[in-house]
């Protein structure tokens, strides 16, 4: 990354002192051949003279691109709000009234998300106000994206909240591969209704929700998981309990 920024710090280099130069030529004159490589000797050997240029362009490169990145995101946060907290096709828990909402972007394979699982449950215990939506984000592969689907269709019959967290915890507690058919075994030791949950699979409804959350992710810059939203924040990675809690406490 930092060997990119370098290049293009060099680049934005060359550029200014080529238009540097050319605002004391005339609007209508270009550079001939010979004048443009005299441009590039003098770039060249001013960056020779003076290499830290190349450094100090490359970190400030770098500040204005992940400035850039955070302006887009918290953009993204405010056009996505209402979805984000919304508890359409996704699992809450905590205080389902709390005033500080944490999005969290998670895969049932993932075992940074699986790590994650008890470092919530710290948080709930401590924030009595915060409300944490869990987003169904499969993205690491077929296995991942079949559980998903047999989330939601259990979803539809597991209407108590606790009912919901539970069942979520026990996926989340598999050591191996999360699939479809693991997904429906654990929610028969839950009450699922299997043949149900089996027509209810496929629906376009289940689809659409999955499709609104990549969408969302996409437009978030959220591309692994955990990943987590609170206020204008969006961090990347299991980071931990502690870091998380210092997030929600500026945002309140």
């Amino acid at each position: 990354m930092r060997i990119y920024l370098a290049q293009k710090a060099m680049l934005i280099v060359v550029t200014l002192a080529i238009a540097s130069t050319a605002r004391a030529q005339t609007a209508s004159t270009s550079f001939s051949a010979t004048q443009r490589h005299d441009i590039e000797l003098i770039v060249r050997d001013y960056l020779i003279e003076n290499p830290e240029v190349l450094r100090e362009a490359s970190i400030e490169l770098e500040r204005r691109t992940q400035e850039a990145q955070r302006n887009s995101q918290t953009q993204a946060i405010a056009k996505y709000h209402d979805q984000l907290v919304s508890s359409r096709g996704s699992i809450v828990l905590g205080n389902p009234n709390g005033t500080v909402n944490m999005v969290a972007f998670f895969d049932y394979n993932c075992p940074f998300c699986r790590a994650s699982v008890d470092d919530i449950q710290t948080l709930i215990e401590a924030n009595p106000d915060l409300r944490v939506v869990l987003k169904e984000f499969p993205i690491l592969g077929q296995e991942s994206t079949e559980a998903s689907h047999v989330a939601l269709a259990a979803s539809r019959q597991f209407q108590n909240a606790d009912l919901q967290a539970h069942y979520y915890r026990a996926l989340m507690k598999v050591k191996g591969t999360m699939n479809g058919e693991l997904a429906l075994l654990i929610g028969e030791k839950f009450g699922l209704n299997e043949t149900q949950a089996r027509k209810d699979l496929h629906d376009k409804q289940i689809d659409a929700i999955l499709s609104e959350n990549m969408s969302i992710a996409e437009a978030l810059g959220v591309n692994g998981t955990p990943s987590f939203v609170i206020g204008n924040n969006l961090i990347v990675g299991a980071v931990g309990a502690v870091q998380i809690q210092q997030i929600i406490d500026t945002s309140r």
